[in-house]
């Protein structure tokens, strides 16, 4: 599954919901995560964890489009 920027998802595996805020290519600034292993379609997403902001990359094929 194709993800875009805004698209809330989750894990499979279950957990918080969180915001797509980039896509490795479609966004250049995520290039360079492509040394870390992730390919183009996995994303960066936010997320609320006990009140505080995090943040991650996830391989698109962890993640799931949350129902809203």
């Amino acid at each position: 599954m194709e993800f875009k920027q805004g698209d809330v998802v989750e894990l499979k595996s279950g957990g918080p919901q969180m915001t797509v805020t980039a896509v490795v290519g479609q966004d250049s600034l995520l290039n360079i995560a492509k040394v870390q292993g992730f390919i183009d379609g996995d994303v960066s997403v936010e997320y609320f964890l006990n009140n505080k902001l995090e943040r991650g990359m996830f391989k698109q094929t962890s993640l799931k489009l949350a129902k809203e």
